[in-house]
């Protein structure tokens, strides 16, 4: 569950580029980290608001993935 792609993204970020909310809701209920972040710095809630996942923003955010969160970019949650 926390093996990475070659380009440092989890099967968090893989199921939310996705749009798969209820494989990420499996992924929390199971301990997922939903706080590893790719080579990019783009962790998962990043992901899922810059995508519009925002039913799965919510989960993230319940499961205590951090908000102030910000990629190699410089963008946040509240940028994306």
């Amino acid at each position: 569950m926390h093996r990475l792609d070659e380009e440092g993204n989890s099967v968090v970020n893989h199921s939310v580029l996705s749009g798969r909310a209820e494989i990420v809701a499996k992924l929390i209920q199971d301990n997922a980290n939903v706080e590893l972040a790719n080579y990019c710095r783009n962790a998962a809630l990043l992901v899922a608001a810059y995508y519009g996942h925002f039913g799965t923003v919510e989960k993230l955010i319940v499961a205590g993935s951090a908000i102030d969160h910000v990629n190699k970019e410089g963008i946040s949650l509240f940028s994306a």
